[in-house]
């Protein structure tokens, strides 16, 4: 009698345990499942945070990026009209100096015999012809020498060379003066020698040096 109580205490015993075992494992499970679970949603916090960051440094680095690339062509571009102006005033000066040699010569009075020639031609008509105060001993010898018209020889304002012809009755004028010509060049210098011109010219200043 008591091995069969003894029997059925330990099937007793051994179905509590069972159970028990088995509730366990399913607890673990559901334990393993929810921390898996909370495990993932923190890595995928972790990542959303870190790939929120990482967009928040792309879009500084990219700001502060354009606003070195404004910097520096604004700083091109002052140091380009810095050297177009650098390089006007150059090829002015030479110009100029060039240009008080040229009317100490022979070739300047017959340009100028020329120009006073071809002026009155296009009048057809009386004309007063300015020269610097400098070239007015040279008036007789460029004075147009066949012509019906009356020619007069004035000081004109301006210093370089060259002449201007007014023609009174026409109200007309032709200027051929130096003046008038270096200042024209001192204006379209930007469109003679763009800013290729003004780089090429810089690099070859540089490499000279560095030679």
């Amino acid at each position: 009698m008591s091995g069969l109580y003894n029997d059925k205490l330990e099937r007793f015993t051994g179905a509590i345990t069972a159970d028990a075992a088995a509730e366990a494992r399913q607890i673990y499970e559901a334990i393993r499942q929810e921390s898996d679970h909370a495990l993932s949603v923190a890595e995928d916090e972790t990542l959303s945070e870190t790939f929120r960051y990482i967009k928040s440094e792309a879009a500084q680095i990219r700001a502060a990026a354009g606003q070195r690339v404004s910097r520096t062509a604004m700083d091109n571009k002052r140091a380009l009209a810095l050297r177009r102006s650098e390089m006007s005033a150059e090829v002015l000066a030479l110009v100029r100096e060039r240009l008080a040699v040229y009317v100490c010569a022979e070739a300047y009075t017959e340009q100028l015999r020329g120009l006073a020639e071809r002026a009155v031609r296009a009048f057809g008509a009386d004309t007063d012809i300015y020269l610097r105060a400098e070239d007015m001993p040279l008036a007789e010898a460029i004075a147009p020498k066949r012509t019906p018209h009356t020619v007069t020889f004035r000081e004109g304002a301006f210093r370089v060379g060259g002449l201007r012809a007014v023609c009174p009755a026409r109200r007309m004028q032709i200027d051929e003066s130096f003046d008038t010509t270096l200042e024209e060049l001192s204006g379209r210098f930007a469109e003679l020698f763009g800013p290729d011109m003004a780089f090429r010219t810089a690099e070859a200043e540089e490499q000279e040096a560095e030679a």
